[in-house]
């Protein structure tokens, strides 16, 4: 276990090393796999679970954003998604969404996509972060009705709005 906010639990089997949660952030992230890739054999899979939702390690179920920590962004959130795809998982089982199939990570890149398109879209026509939040977030809450968590989308915008035509990751 590394102890801390959250504690991090490091299970090492004989074929596999799980993750429990990671902690906060991207940094933290980093230095919990080095120290589970170091205290496992060379060449195990090494597994991640979360018990709990942040934007920087899980994946929902019809659930809108929550960038928790500052380096989060919808472009950051799309390379943790093209990861999570690449696994190809059968089962997605989200942290406080119902359960499904890897069509979620599907739906998820979705919604991201559209925020970053027409974030991007509309900053070019020269319009303010503000209008762009605003008409962005009215789209989006219409294109997607039925998903919760839509209230904090403002912020996934404004994160979009201000990581724009930066050099792609």
């Amino acid at each position: 276990m590394i102890k801390g906010f959250p504690n991090i639990g490091i299970v090492v089997g004989s074929l596999a090393t799980l993750v429990i949660d990671t902690g906060l952030g991207t940094k933290n992230g980093q230095i919990v796999a080095e120290v589970a890739q170091r205290l496992s054999s060379r060449g195990q899979k090494l597994y991640l679970t979360t018990t709990h939702y942040h934007a920087e390690h899980a994946v929902q179920n019809k659930t809108g954003p929550y960038f928790y920590c500052a380096d989060c962004t919808p472009r950051s959130w799309l390379g943790v998604l093209d990861q999570v795809a690449a696994l190809k998982p059968k089962i997605v089982v989200p942290d406080h969404s119902p359960p499904g199939d890897n069509t979620l990570i599907a739906s998820e890149k979705s919604l991201m996509a559209d925020v970053l398109a027409r974030t991007k879209a509309l900053k070019d026509e020269g319009k303010s972060r503000d209008e762009v939040k605003h008409i962005v977030s009215a789209e989006i809450q219409a294109k997607y009705q039925g998903w919760t968590g839509l209230n904090r989308i403002e912020d996934a915008i404004g994160r979009a709005y201000a990581d724009t035509n930066k050099s792609a990751p």
